[in-house]
């Protein structure tokens, strides 16, 4: 008997009596030449250029290489790198695989 997965229904699958909802899962594959946040961030002049621009501090932006960039400036580093919010959310999900792995 060939097993299946259930469709969902309301974001939520059934497995007997275990329930799994769905949260924010991206099954799209990864690019090999995406670009990584350090790269976006360099395209943007560097951790100081973008905390000139910003209320944010050269540290802060240090972080986002292992956190991703937070959603509340992409609209600032598209603006200052030319990037795309694709290539940004791919650079963000780099970011946090790598540091999953490294807390694995």
């Amino acid at each position: 008997m060939e097993s299946t997965i259930p469709e969902p229904k309301d974001r939520v699958l059934e497995f007997g009596a275990c329930f799994l909802e769905l949260k924010s899962i991206n099954l799209e594959p990864m690019k090999d030449n995406a670009l990584t946040v350090q790269q976006i961030v360099a395209r943007c002049g560097g951790a100081p250029s973008i905390s000139a621009r910003s209320d944010v501090s050269s540290w802060a932006v240090y972080k986002w290489y292992r956190n991703g960039i937070p959603n509340e400036h992409w609209d600032l580093l598209m603006e200052m790198s030319g990037v795309t919010a694709a290539e940004i959310h791919q650079a963000n999900r780099m970011a946090r695989a790598r540091e999953m792995m490294a807390t694995a």
